[in-house]
């Protein structure tokens, strides 16, 4: 094992793997994006700043933010573990895997939270997902 010489993106090879590239440029996590955006019906946000932000000053109710949170964490952990999959495996997963794996590890989490804090509007949402 040693040092990485190539500084080109795993997941397609074509630019520079910076972690502003990694997690919201490169095509497979736009892809990864996309599909979060249309399930959780919210607009695509190109930076983690900016994403904290919006996450952070929005009127969502607060279980809607730790939703919303919950799904940012997952999302950047997964494309993290997947091109870790690709360096040490040379294996890349499909975008739908990935997302899939994404909304069980939410869904898991959020099911843990003490429901009994949160409104009807808000598990309705919730369970509709």
């Amino acid at each position: 094992m040693g040092i990485i010489d190539n500084h080109l993106c795993l997941l397609y090879g074509i630019h520079e793997e910076i972690s502003q590239h990694l997690f919201f440029d490169c095509v497979y996590s736009r892809i990864c994006w996309n599909i979060i955006k249309n399930w959780l019906n919210w607009n695509l946000i190109d930076k983690l700043h900016n994403i904290t932000r919006w996450i952070g000053r929005g009127k969502s109710s607060k279980f809607k933010q730790l939703v919303y949170s919950a799904m940012v964490v997952a999302t950047v952990y997964q494309i993290w573990k997947i091109r870790n999959e690709v360096l040490w495996n040379d294996k890349l997963i499909t975008p739908d895997r990935g997302i899939k794996q994404i909304k069980d590890i939410v869904k898991n989490r959020i099911r843990n939270i003490n429901s009994t804090k949160y409104s009807l509007v808000d598990k309705c949402w919730y369970n509709n997902l």
